[in-house]
């Protein structure tokens, strides 16, 4: 059975590529580029192995959708991605793990979905 993986990211050129290169990598992906339709996938009980989180998206900003995450668990399963620096400091300082944009590496996205899809990580690496 493939991992499933839910990209959360508003910029088309990235969420095609996400999902190009997930998909490619043996991922079935499901792309939502608006967070307040993110929150409502995420709560109708759709399972994820990984979660790709863009943090500033129209409607519910990533933030309010790691923190809805966070209470119920689901934590674990976040890979935050953003191209501010600072934040992505402040989740990695949490213990969250988090790659800034632009990913340069095709491999590091993989590997970083992997492991969490298959739980082989701690919080950090």
């Amino acid at each position: 059975m493939r991992n499933k993986v839910l990209v959360i990211e508003d910029h088309r050129d990235l969420y095609s590529l996400f999902d190009c290169i997930l998909q490619f990598h043996g991922f079935q992906v499901t792309v939502v580029s608006d967070g307040t339709k993110a929150i409502e996938l995420l709560k109708d009980g759709t399972p994820f192995d990984a979660i790709t989180l863009d943090l500033h998206l129209p409607g519910t900003p990533g933030t309010e959708i790691y923190d809805m995450l966070e209470k119920r668990g689901d934590a674990k399963k976040v890979l935050v991605v953003s191209a501010y620096l600072g934040e992505i400091k402040d989740f990695e300082i949490r213990g969250v793990n988090a790659l800034q944009k632009p990913v340069l590496s095709v491999d590091l996205l993989v590997d970083r979905v992997r492991e969490i899809a298959d739980q082989k990580i701690s919080a950090l690496r």
